[in-house]
């Protein structure tokens, strides 16, 4: 695996740079007598500066990072480390003509320091770097400037912050402008206000290079898929191979996912002809919106080949070193480092008959742990080396279990620490969270015979005396949209909504146990009139209203009716009806009127 793009860290990545840290250097380390996992993590989130630290991403993987600082007289390279798991594929290599490129930029040599008796000695060395000095530990090196021939950087994403907001907007007014006027779309203040009622900084990522702002795109992930809200590229930018590199990289990210990616391209646009020849199929249209759709193989295909076998006592030292290589990092990462101690605990509780053997052709690459309970099928360890991550192999495991668990209509449950990679894997295969404590999260998958289920969440009818919570899910959901729109009297928002609330056309949305939403859909002679529809602001963009509106739209084609609502003429939910293939009819000054057709009711081309 070689190809990954640069990722500028955040505050957020210290303790996984730290571990990570420490695994690659652990043999290094070890070779020295010198291996202390505690000191080795401190020292690095002691002086860790985001703004100076590159991660190497594969999607979603980080592969490895580097820290280059820039000195008065020279560039320092402090730390260069790649997870063992990805070593040998010229990764290392890849890092150092980046590297080389700043310094050429900056004229200014490069300088590191490389434990002894490691094998990074002989890395550099082979790269060009003459060794300076060297003390107790460390030998020091030095890349001259003359020695170096290096191409332009590679371009560097970097996480958008909301006072990015009219720098982003410009350069999509330059990226569109021409493509805007071929399709008749000349409003551009208009074109320049939606962009600020969409912008998400949060899911938002720059395209940088050596300060310059290249680019930038919007990813947003979703209980079933993710979309590309926006992928734009300066006029200058285009034609290097920049947006096939990103496309590439959000492409790594559905296929590890295992889920298609989609969006929506102007029907007059080259656009058209780039996403088709990275592997978008064209899906519908809209309008003047073409809309695309790519689908990884692994969504197509089953997964890896392999079969699970049932353990035995001789297997217990394997499956505990599995378990070691697979939780490391997130045991640490959740202070807990005494491994000796947990591996005692699973031989207190290893049963062999519980355990199942994951192996893909003679070679075991992982297991789990499943107990068959009264009520519910309990998972209490599921396993897989680092190589046999992202090769679909767990979701495979996991389809195998939700199908045991229908076959014998029981929930399946689980706990995972709250610290780990794990807790979005459950989230994106349709487990709920059902209770946070402090040292774990309870999650809870439920077969569809059990109850009504949409995705990880289901939807109930309700009652008079839910009127307050739904009232306050209301309040929570629209105050920020009524104070756009210049409305401030929330208690007379309050009483109208009691004069008009009616349980029999009401349903509320509950996930992991809560009630996130609502919404009123009343059932009219011609048509169906989605009155109101709410998500909780800390439920959204999890792509839950996209799926109750899916189940809407659903219901609409059973009925053979139309969908119509209203919204605010200022309101980011405009923007979410548009991309759920709602038509907006008409708008005044004060609501937009919105239409969803089902597909036959639609008059022929």
């Amino acid at each position: 695996m070689s190809e990954f793009v640069f990722c500028l860290a955040q505050q957020g990545d210290a303790e996984s740079l730290a571990d990570l840290r420490a695994t690659a250097m652990r043999e290094s380390l070890e070779a020295l007598g010198r291996y202390d996992l505690k000191r080795a993590r401190e020292r690095f989130l002691d002086g860790f500066v985001p703004a100076e630290t590159a991660k190497l991403v594969h999607g979603s993987q980080t592969l490895g990072f580097f820290v280059l600082q820039n000195m008065p007289d020279h560039l320092w390279l402090n730390h260069l480390y790649i997870h063992p798991s990805f070593q040998g594929a010229g990764i290392g290599a890849k890092v150092l003509e980046q590297v080389k490129a700043v310094a050429k930029k900056k004229s200014k040599p490069v300088r590191l320091g490389a434990l002894k008796r490691s094998k990074a000695n002989a890395f550099y060395q082979g790269h060009g770097f003459l060794k300076a000095h060297e003390d107790e530990f460390d030998i020091y090196y030095e890349l001259p400037l003359t020695n170096i021939e290096a191409g332009p950087a590679e371009f560097l994403l970097m996480q958008a912050e909301t006072g990015n907001a009219e720098r982003l907007a410009d350069l999509r007014h330059e990226a569109m402008k021409d493509e805007w006027a071929a399709n008749g779309l000349t409003n551009y203040p208009l074109a320049r206000s939606h962009f600020f009622e969409d912008f998400k900084p949060e899911v938002t990522l720059k395209i940088m290079s050596e300060g310059e702002l290249l680019g930038f795109y919007a990813f947003h992930e979703y209980a079933e898929y993710f979309h590309i809200d926006m992928l734009f590229l300066h006029p200058k930018a285009q034609g290097r191979g920049i947006g096939s590199k990103v496309l590439a990289h959000l492409k790594a990210t559905a296929t590890q996912a295992r889920k298609p990616i989609r969006l929506g391209a102007l029907r007059i646009s080259r656009s058209n002809d780039f996403y088709r020849a990275h592997g978008f199929n064209l899906t519908h249209y809209v309008d003047l919106t073409n809309y695309y759709e790519y689908r990884p193989n692994l969504c197509l295909q089953k997964p890896e080949t392999f079969r699970v076998e049932a353990s035995t006592i001789e297997d217990f030292n394997l499956l505990a070193e599995i378990r070691q290589q697979a939780m490391q990092e997130n045991l640490e990462a959740n202070g807990l480092f005494d491994h000796a101690l947990y591996t005692s605990y699973f031989k207190q509780s290893f049963d062999p008959a519980c355990t199942h053997k994951v192996m893909v052709n003679a070679e075991m690459l992982g297991f789990y742990v499943l107990w068959n309970k009264q009520d519910h099928l309990d998972l209490e360890r599921i396993y897989f080396l680092p190589n046999a991550q992202g090769r679909g192999i767990g979701k495979g495991v996991l389809d195998l279990i939700k199908q045991q668990a229908s076959e014998q209509n029981k929930p399946i449950r689980l706990e995972v620490l709250p610290k780990s990679r794990a807790n979005a894997f459950y989230l994106r295969n349709g487990f709920g969270l059902i209770e946070k404590r402090e040292e774990e999260y309870l999650y809870e998958w439920t077969p569809q015979d059990c109850s009504y289920v949409i995705s990880s969440f289901r939807v109930e009818p309700v009652n008079k005396a839910d009127f307050n919570m739904l009232a306050d899910i209301r309040f929570e959901a629209m105050k920020a949209e009524w104070a756009a729109n210049g409305m401030f009297d929330h208690a007379v928002y309050r009483r109208k909504f009691e004069s008009t609330f009616d349980p029999a056309f009401t349903q509320r949305i509950v996930w992991g146990g809560e009630t996130v939403g609502f919404y009123v859909m009343w059932v009219r002679e011609s048509y169906l009139y989605l009155e109101r529809f709410y998500i909780h602001p800390k439920m959204q963009n999890r792509g839950i209203g996209g799926d109750v509106l899916g189940s809407l739209k659903q219901q609409a084609r059973e009925q053979g009716k139309p969908i119509k609502l209203e919204t605010f003429p200022r309101s980011r939910v405009n923007a979410f009806y548009l991309r759920n293939g709602f038509k907006l009819t008409s708008a005044s000054q004060d609501e937009k009127n919105y239409e969803f057709l089902p597909e036959e009711l639609r008059a022929p081309a």
